[in-house]
């Protein structure tokens, strides 16, 4: 923890007597002080603020002439902006439950809250974001680059799909009960997209005419697992002209370069078609019956063959361009 050259607050612990003899040292002169700081939340409480908004009679004209309370002071008795501000951090920041942030808004503020509350707090935040939420699509679709996913989620213990729209700096979050076009067309920012998206290849973004290309993350996650499940060297290969890649894009960034140089751009070229042909060198291609085995036994096994490179997918990894 670092030192603090300003704090917020200062505690004495004074010397009154010798431990020595027992004198009294209350008059004696300080010769220094030994610190130590201890880093403290402050008492919790909740503060009850009173708004008094004046009344007053205008003897010229007859007016009666009121104050104005703050827009968003507009009950007799109320919750307060930071309060509310609180509720829904605890909500959907931190995944907590109703009944969970109630136990701890009452625990640690002596504030009971009711559901309803919490529900309506919650509500009348996601309005006021709308036109921020709106910005953000807006923002994505007319990015050169957006990044789109799809993941489950449970909504009354039925499966529904969490989309996800993002560029480097923002996020747009869409929950919808189907996965495919219908949803996505639903979220409305793929079909007016005209940058390049890029995803998992879920056969659903294929319809979108906007430039695309595949996830290195994911082909990552597949190709580890081709090197655990079958011990294919091509893929262990890949892997690493991957990260190689990854490597030089993020050193031409930090040189604020906007593209890799000719040679290097070959070179990994010459590496990846490499890797494809020792892959396609240990794995030919299986036979009808290694394809479509007639037993049982033969039917429940994969065969390593089929854990084969494949030259049309991967070809997007060379994502050389910054």
């Amino acid at each position: 923890m670092e030192w603090r050259e300003t704090v917020d607050a200062v505690v004495l612990h004074p010397v009154t007597q010798c431990q020595g003899c027992g004198a009294s040292l209350t008059e004696v002169a300080v010769l220094e002080y030994e610190l130590r700081q201890v880093h403290e939340l402050p008492s919790l409480s909740l503060q009850v603020i009173e708004h008094q908004a004046e009344v007053k009679y205008c003897e010229h004209c007859q007016t009666l002439n009121r104050g104005k309370f703050p827009s968003d002071v507009t009950n007799v008795v109320q919750y307060g902006s930071n309060l509310k501000g609180l509720m829904v951090y605890l909500m959907e920041a931190q995944l907590l439950p109703f009944e969970r942030t109630r136990e701890l808004l009452k625990d640690l503020l002596g504030c009971q809250v009711s559901e309803g509350t919490l529900c309506n707090t919650r509500t009348t935040c996601a309005q006021q974001l709308e036109p921020i939420e709106a910005q953000i699509k807006d923002a994505i679709e007319q990015a050169a680059v957006g990044h789109f996913d799809e993941t489950g989620l449970r909504v009354n213990s039925k499966l529904w799909w969490l989309h996800v729209a993002c560029t480097s700096g923002l996020t747009y979050y869409f929950v919808h009960a189907k996965r495919g076009t219908a949803a996505m067309d639903e979220m409305d920012i793929l079909p007016n997209f005209t940058g390049t998206s890029i995803h998992d290849g879920w056969k659903s973004y294929a319809r979108y005419g906007c430039t695309h290309s595949l996830c290195n993350a994911h082909h990552l996650r597949e190709l580890r697992f081709i090197v655990e499940r079958y011990k294919q060297p091509w893929a262990e290969e890949m892997i690493s002209l991957l990260l190689d890649i990854k490597a030089e894009v993020e050193r031409a960034k930090a040189e604020h370069l906007s593209v890799l140089d000719a040679r290097q751009v070959e070179a990994f070229e010459q590496r990846y078609r490499q890797v494809l042909a020792d892959g396609f060198k240990h794995n030919p291609m299986p036979t009808v019956d290694e394809m479509h085995p007639r037993n049982e036994a033969s039917r429940s096994r994969v065969h390593p063959k089929l854990a084969r490179p494949t030259s049309k997918a991967p070809s997007c990894c060379l994502g050389v361009y910054v």
